[in-house]
């Protein structure tokens, strides 16, 4: 038996002409599929915790004016959601809060 690198095997495995899983014509990603990476029943919290790690990387960055979010395969847009009404709750206590959403831009 010929021994396979694990990198040579999954390459094989996911990639392989007819036989690879991209392959196959049988993929189907996002909901109902094989591929689900966003939480949709902890999506309040993950939202709020985007938000909080990015207002910590704005803090973090001096707080400037114009702050950008990038949010890639973003679905029916449901993280953005939750996180810009995070965003936006705390911005009504907090004079931070309120100008990181002022300067945030959020783009999916």
């Amino acid at each position: 038996m010929r021994r396979v690198s694990y990198g040579a095997f999954v390459d094989r495995a996911l990639f392989a002409p007819r036989t690879g899983y991209y392959a196959s014509g049988r993929v189907q990603i996002g909901e109902g599929g094989d591929f689900e990476t966003f939480p949709t029943a902890l999506s309040p919290l993950f939202g709020e915790l985007v938000a909080k790690r990015a207002f910590g990387l704005w803090t973090g960055a001096a707080c400037p004016s114009r702050y950008e979010i990038f949010e890639v395969g973003a679905g029916d847009g449901q993280l953005a959601l939750d996180a810009l009404c995070h965003i936006l709750v705390a911005a009504e206590g907090s004079p931070r809060w309120a100008a990181f959403a002022r300067a945030l831009r959020y783009v999916i």
